[in-house]
């Protein structure tokens, strides 16, 4: 089952992206905590994840793994079907709508960045992001939420569109 979040972001890409050429989502049981789903648009293979705000540290965390065939979980790979990674971000405010935004990471930039796997390089099972209206604590979070800003944009935004369709190599 979709989450909202998913559907908003589901009509944004079939827009972004018309004609539309997607399969429905597949939710992935185990990553239920994070709304995990997968899909195809067109040629582009898309993992989603909702983000989750935690409450001692910045940021957003999520998770991104798969259980390997013989039992343990193990780091996503480029070869286990994404080639474009969502992760949706949603900060709650006490007296204000929501602050709401989706980082749009295209899978080659998670390899070089050490996220996904490769052989003789294991990957990462988790991420902390970083959205724009984060201000991060330390130099290295710094460092973090500078290579991902690139790839974010407020939810429904002219930028979240053109992310996509740059994903898409539509651009």
């Amino acid at each position: 089952m979709t989450t909202p979040r998913l559907a908003a972001l589901r009509s944004e890409l079939d827009a972004a992206l018309a004609p539309p050429v997607s399969t429905e989502p597949i939710a992935e049981p185990e990553g239920a905590e994070y709304a995990a789903h997968r899909w195809s648009s067109g040629e582009l293979r898309v993992r989603y994840r909702e983000a989750k705000i935690t409450p001692t540290k910045v940021g957003a965390f999520f998770t991104l793994w798969v259980r390997s065939a013989r039992g343990p979980i193990r780091p996503l790979t480029a070869e286990d079907g994404a080639d474009l990674v969502i992760v949706d971000c949603m900060q709650p405010l006490p007296d204000a709508p929501p602050l709401h935004g989706r980082f749009y990471f295209p899978a080659g930039e998670l390899l070089r960045r050490g996220v996904l796997s490769a052989p003789g390089r294991e990957g990462k099972r988790a991420l902390r992001v970083y959205p724009a209206w984060v201000t991060v604590p330390s130099a290295q979070a710094a460092a973090t939420q500078r290579w991902q800003a690139p790839y974010f944009a407020p939810a429904g935004s002219p930028d979240s569109a053109r992310l996509l369709r740059a994903a898409a190599g539509r651009a």
